[in-house]
């Protein structure tokens, strides 16, 4: 189908193909490891294959907020990846110090991961016995984390991701023409704030406001176009 991933994983594996690892360029309590400089300078090959990225942030109340990573390709195909951060940063005396320290780490874990690239894993590997014991504390802190169930891939930036799927299931995007089309037709429209609403609960997204760049799947177009009438028009 022309609305399905087809340029982009060409370019991601013809960049995988020539890049596997970012390797260690920084030294830690526990020892080497990637650093987010590292990262970067390890994907920015990856704009020789017309891919290009972002990484933003969205809040999803109090206690989280989420990064987004998203992957763009030249023929304007788009692939996300959402992890959730905690904002608790206990155990810092500076919040914004920790805070800043937990979104550094994530965003390099992040663009390691959506780029398929081996980091060579940092503090996890040397980290001593009590640190171990650690682990299945922050993991279920994690797992309580109230995150909608659809925040995932195509959320991006706040549309619902699908669910699981296997993974040689096609994710079809909306077609450039008909986004443009259900965009101009929302900017006119007297019951914009209905549908809006309507749209943002129907695919339970989890940002306060719904742009553009949300409207991003076939099912996104189906949904709005029957309740702009655009599918009536068009039929």
């Amino acid at each position: 189908m022309d609305s399905c991933l087809k340029e982009l994983p060409k370019a991601l594996a013809a960049f995988q193909a020539e890049h596997h690892a970012a390797g260690r360029d920084s030294k830690g309590n526990y020892g080497a490891y990637t650093s987010l400089a590292g990262a970067l300078a390890a994907i920015k090959n990856a704009t020789a294959h017309g891919l290009s990225h972002s990484q933003t942030l969205h809040p999803l109340g109090e206690e989280v907020i989420l990064l987004r990573t998203s992957v763009f390709h030249i023929s304007g195909e788009l692939l996300c990846s959402d992890l959730p951060i905690p904002l608790k940063t206990e155990g810092r005396a500076n919040y914004w110090q920790g805070l800043g320290s937990a979104i550094t780490y994530a965003r390099r874990y992040s663009l390691l991961a959506i780029y398929g690239l081996a980091g060579e894993d940092d503090e996890a590997e040397a980290a001593p016995a009590p640190a171990a014991k650690a682990k299945p504390a922050a993991a279920n802190s994690m797992r309580n984390l109230h995150i909608p169930a659809q925040a995932s891939q195509a959320d991006v930036p706040g549309a619902s991701g699908p669910p699981a799927v296997e993974a040689d299931t096609d994710i079809c995007w909306i077609e450039k023409e008909r986004h443009g089309r259900i965009v101009e037709s929302l900017k006119s429209a007297p019951n914009k704030a209905e549908v809006l609403t309507a749209f943002k609960e129907h695919f339970k997204i989890a940002t306060p406001k719904i742009s553009p760049a949300q409207i991003q799947l076939q099912t996104h177009g189906d949904f709005l176009e029957e309740q702009l009438g655009l599918a009536v028009l068009s039929a």
